[in-house]
């Protein structure tokens, strides 16, 4: 089938993990409680750098040429994984290998998602090209019951029949989202889109003299976006700066490099992956950790088997988000999909991966939470109604 996921069971190789894993309770979640899991690398030596893939969600007929982790905004158990599936469309799969909500059309250019403050809310912003209509779609989804529905854009939309998006940019301190997207010459373009009366409104795109770029991922705490070229050089730049300047972040080692993804975590820590296809590493590829605030390399690792689940072998597809996602993704996610005729969804902690290069411990920062401002309760006035004492005079 081409339109749906089919699913893989993997519950033996869950179970096995989550009795391997440590666990405490250290946070309650408003919907449903939660469990903490920690992986335990027990027999796994640094120099290895392999983690476990602990899940298979499922296999696609076509080739995928773009995920997203979705964060679910009330119950974190009900998370989603997006798949860009070419003319199968955008089909949504939860974590239960189940294929939930499927968008029409033919979507080979990937996607990109991103999340805009809404009240004391956020909204989901998911950005694809549709080859079948030939325009740039901004949909989101609803979660009763999971249904994918079509944003009403306003602003410069002439455009969207021209752009390819790549990312978003965001920042906390701004209620917009930068888009970065190549035009039908393959040239970098920004455009900004906001949120207004529940419609995006979109800007005109100005072009930013680049023709190399073939990916990019934001920081969205700083709005500082990460530009990958075709050579594997790997800039940086301010996503809202009224004239966008390049500088150096890294040069990724030999091999070539596919895709950009980034794990943010609290006080503006958290790393950029890079997934590398590689003659240098022990298998045909290897995905690369930076670490945002300084650029110094973190590590390097691989997906490995787990119980019935086999080691990663090929990426066609590949992302990462560290916010919270439930059991064992309560720090994060990877999601990949793997192979060149056979299309397997297959998913890893993030914990994995910070246990085993050793990364300092940070909270977690979900993404769907930046931005957001507190609610105020300045001037609510605070009223206490205490029982009625009954005095009685006492017995003589």
């Amino acid at each position: 089938m081409t339109s749906q996921v089919c699913k893989v069971t993997a519950l033996g190789a869950i179970l096995a993990l989550i009795a391997a894993c440590s666990s405490e309770q250290d946070q309650q979640i408003p919907v449903e409680a939660e469990t903490r899991t920690e992986l335990t690398l027990e027999g796994s030596s640094s120099a290895e750098r392999t983690i476990p893939t602990t899940d298979e969600l499922g296999t696609f007929d076509t080739p995928v040429s773009g995920l997203a982790l979705w964060e679910h905004p009330e119950v974190i158990f009900e998370s989603l994984v997006l798949a860009a599936n070419g003319e199968a469309g955008i089909i949504a799969v939860n974590f239960e290998q189940e294929g939930v909500a499927t968008l029409p059309g033919n979507f080979d250019s990937g996607l990109t998602l991103s999340y805009l403050p809404n009240g004391e809310t956020s909204a989901g912003i998911i950005a694809a090209y549709d080859e079948s209509t030939a325009l740039l779609r901004f949909v989101g989804l609803d979660t009763g019951p999971v249904s994918f529905f079509e944003w009403d854009v306003t602003g410069e939309t002439a455009q969207l029949s021209t752009l390819r998006p790549l990312c978003f940019g965001k920042s906390e301190s701004d209620n917009s989202l930068g888009l970065f997207a190549l035009d039908t010459a393959g040239v970098l373009y920004r455009s900004f889109v906001s949120l207004e009366d529940g419609k995006l409104r979109i800007t005109q795109s100005t072009s930013l003299g680049r023709d190399n770029v073939t990916t990019c991922a934001s920081n969205d705490v700083s709005g500082e976006t990460y530009f990958l070229s075709a050579d594997g050089t790997v800039e940086t730049a301010n996503a809202f700066a009224e004239s966008v300047s390049f500088s150096s972040f890294t040069d990724l080692p030999g091999g070539e490099a596919i895709e950009l993804s980034t794990a943010l975590r609290a006080d503006n820590n958290g790393y950029l992956l890079a997934m590398v296809s590689s003659e240098v590493a022990s298998g045909p590829y290897v995905i690369y950790a930076y670490a945002l605030s300084d650029a110094q390399a973190a590590g390097q690792f691989t997906l490995g088997e787990f119980s019935d689940i086999t080691a990663v072998e090929t990426i066609s597809a590949f992302t990462a988000d560290a916010s919270n996602f439930g059991g064992l993704y309560r720090e994060g996610a990877i999601a990949i999909v793997e192979g060149n005729d056979t299309f397997v969804l297959k998913l890893a902690s993030w914990s994995a991966v910070s246990n085993i290069l050793g990364l300092p411990e940070t909270d977690r920062l979900d993404r769907r939470d930046i931005g957001i401002q507190p609610a105020s309760d300045e001037g609510e006035e605070l009223l206490l109604q205490l029982p009625e004492l009954v005095s009685e005079p006492p017995v003589q």
